[in-house]
């Protein structure tokens, strides 16, 4: 009976410390369809390109061409800050991480990760579809 007791103890030491990576970034959702032979979506069409949409997600979404049949979209909200109005993320000159004026955290644009402290949790990623011609955000 005792050993029943340091399994469970132990068990529950160790789901209690585990780290379940939940994003902070509060749900919002999103249903939103781009027709990529729209001229205002040009900026997706090549590899690394990509569009803000600055009225969805909580602190607007990114789309970011990753390769010729995937798009990935994150929320700009920072994972650090995430009450604070002012700190939504936004490309750096360089358009390779996104960068938050706050907290000063940075995050790979083209997977989301974290590059910079303090955040220690990666951009909120949408689910994406893409078939060559549309692409929808959702979740």
């Amino acid at each position: 009976m005792r050993g029943i007791w340091v399994v469970f103890i132990l068990v529950t030491v160790f789901v209690s410390c585990k780290d379940t990576g939940n994003s902070p970034i509060p749900y919002v959702p999103i249903n939103r369809s781009l027709t990529l032979s729209n001229p205002q979506y040009n900026a997706l069409f090549g590899i690394g390109g990509f569009l803000i949409l600055p009225e969805e997600g909580v602190g607007g979404v990114i789309a970011v061409r990753a390769t010729d049949d995937q798009i990935f979209a994150f929320d700009l909200q920072c994972t650090k800050d995430v009450y604070d109005v002012n700190s939504a993320t936004r490309p750096d000159d360089s358009q390779l991480f996104l960068d938050c004026d706050v907290c000063h955290s940075q995050w790979l644009l083209l997977n989301g990760q974290v590059n910079k402290a303090p955040a220690t949790f990666p951009l909120y990623q949408y689910n994406t579809s893409f078939d060559g011609y549309v692409l929808k955000i959702y979740n």
